[in-house]
């Protein structure tokens, strides 16, 4: 059984858990430390596994394989159905878990939880009308249960939503009949022991999941990525680890996807709603993204309104609560550590060295970082090179359609993008440059999380 989470106070105590292995709770001859830190006292101890535990979770996950491969496609979806309503009654002590490893608030774990448990529903919708050929994620009108399924999949995830990429890269493995081994970051390992704990309460087969908590991800996977009994590999994040492990994986000829969070730019011309603009800005790039972020966004304001558009981001940042992540009104927790900090710091002093100057800023409390908010008249100017770990927002002026056509030729292959404009006349050109994006005009509200939902679930049923 996994050890039950601290209660949900900003308070740090020492607890211990274990790796998921075979269908038992496995402890390793090492241990490692996570969680967010506070006065040199510790959050989580945690078991530390390496090529022992490694060469255990493969061949479990092997002899399972064929055995969950021989069960009804319906009765591994009625697995992956029970699973959802187990998510679904515990989404606090989820959430409780992914705010204490990560430090992400509780109303955004929960959210986090909501996407998760959405896109089971719409995979499951999906599933209804089509059979899942075990051989692929693809429906098809003409599977059989009687197709041999290939090996386990190896699924290699990020801190930033951990909770989130376990469950979109492990139910297309379920229902597949695959078993699934889930090496989380060293960072995010007890959301991924809490949703191993609720796949084991719902009476699955042993070695169907194998989570493998450890402090050396990258090493463990070269490990899972040398052997050709791992037949498929999905890896998140946009991380150097996370791009290394992908092209060692294509360099052997290995069946891997890398999801990478793509740069969104955000356009707002000089007759737009501002006030609008500013509320949507906030809310994707500070208010949902600033907490997991590693990916700085691009906001590009018309020179004549970036005063207007800053000073309504600054009335909505001033009324943010930013703090303890356990608490509901939270909308920004703490940073991840001390390096996270220190990284922060450096990329807004490289930013302002470039040319931008600061618009908003509060003293920073420990890990406590208040919304950051830059200014640069220079379109060229990004926080190291579009990376970051905190939440900052460059605005860049421009003021002409000559730099509106080179700001396009640098977003090719983007796949969506934001503006705001009345008559939209400005943007016929950059539609034209850029021809593969998606263009959201005018938006004023996010996306639901059915519309989220759905639209993952239809990538999740097109990948192979």
């Amino acid at each position: 059984m996994f050890v039950p989470l601290p209660h949900p106070q900003f308070t740090f105590g020492v607890n211990k858990y274990l790796a998921f292995i075979g269908g038992k709770w496995t402890a390793s001859n090492q241990t490692f430390t996570t969680g967010i830190h506070n006065a040199g006292h510790l959050w989580s101890e945690v078991a530390d596994c390496g090529p022992k535990e490694a060469e255990l979770a493969l061949e479990s996950a092997i002899t399972a394989t064929s055995i969950w491969a021989t069960q009804p496609i319906q009765a591994r979806l009625d697995l992956i159905a029970a699973w959802q309503e187990k998510l679904t009654r515990n989404v606090r002590r989820l959430a409780n878990a992914i705010a204490s490893e990560t430090g992400k608030p509780i109303s955004q774990g929960k959210q986090e939880i909501a996407y998760a448990t959405g896109l089971i529903d719409q995979f499951l919708s999906a599933a209804k009308t089509t059979t899942l050929d075990q051989n692929s994620s693809q429906p098809s009108q003409n599977a059989s249960n009687k197709t041999q399924s290939p090996g386990p999949g190896l699924v290699v995830l990020s801190w930033q939503s951990p909770a989130y990429d376990f469950v979109r890269n492990t139910i297309r493995l379920f229902a597949e009949g695959r078993s699934a081994i889930v090496v989380p970051a060293p960072e995010a390992p007890l959301s991924a022991l809490l949703l191993a704990q609720y796949w084991e309460e719902v009476d699955s087969p042993a070695g169907s999941l194998q989570v493998l908590t450890t402090s050396s991800q990258e090493e463990v996977c070269q490990q899972f990525i040398a052997d050709a009994r791992i037949q498929s590999m999905d890896i998140s994040g946009n991380s150097k680890n996370a791009r290394a492990l992908y092209e060692s994986a294509i360099r052997k000829n290995r069946s891997a996807t890398l999801d990478t969070a793509r740069p969104v730019p955000y356009f707002v011309f000089a007759d737009a709603d501002i006030d609008v603009a500013a509320a949507i800005i906030v809310e994707t790039v500070l208010g949902i993204s600033a907490q997991p972020s590693v990916l700085a966004p691009y906001v590009y304001v018309c020179a004549s309104v970036c005063a207007e558009l800053g000073d309504r981001i600054v009335s909505i940042l001033d009324k943010f609560h930013v703090g303890n992540p356990f608490e509901e009104k939270t909308q920004i927790g703490p940073l991840l550590n001390t390096a996270t900090s220190a990284d922060l710091d450096i990329y807004v002093e490289d930013a302002i060295t470039s040319g931008a100057r600061l618009f908003y800023r509060k003293p920073r409390t420990g890990l406590i970082s208040y919304p950051i908010v830059l200014q640069s008249e220079a379109t060229n100017v990004h926080l190291s090179n579009g990376r970051l770990l905190g939440p900052v927002l460059l605005m860049s002026t421009f003021d002409s359609d000559r730099q509106l056509r080179g700001i396009a030729d640098g977003f090719s292959g983007t796949p969506l993008v934001h503006y705001w404009s009345c008559s939209g006349k400005s943007m016929v050109e950059m539609q034209a440059k850029l021809s593969d994006s998606t263009f959201r005009m005018n938006v004023s509200r996010i996306p639901s999380v059915e519309e989220i939902s759905t639209m993952a679930a239809t990538d999740l049923l097109a990948r192979r």
